[in-house]
């Protein structure tokens, strides 16, 4: 990736990114996640070196919720329809560039 070294915020979209894509539905509508403990750790390890994390993904979900305040993520957003906007917000908030932000989704 060019100019890694400028990046200062990590956002993740969450099924088929942080997960293994599947989804076990609840009796009352609730997807169940599985998450990888090695991306954990690593969104934990770049927490702690001061970079800004968290997730920015389309269904809500309490289990993201859970997730993100475990890995102590800077941002969890749920709901969101158009990811684009809702990380320009989040650079906004920062006071970061488009170049200090890396997104995968």
């Amino acid at each position: 990736m060019k100019n890694a070294d400028k990046i200062k915020l990590f956002s993740f979209d969450v099924d088929g990114t942080l997960t293994n894509g599947t989804l076990v539905l609840g009796p009352d509508g609730e997807a169940y996640k599985f998450f990888n403990v090695k991306d954990g750790l690593a969104l934990s390890l770049a927490h702690r070196m001061g970079y800004k994390t968290g997730f920015i993904t389309g269904r809500f979900s309490k289990i993201v919720g859970a997730r993100a305040r475990e890995l102590h993520a800077d941002f969890v957003l749920t709901g969101v329809e158009n990811k684009i906007e809702a990380l320009e917000g989040l650079l906004k908030e920062y006071g970061l560039s488009w170049e200090e932000a890396a997104y995968m989704g």
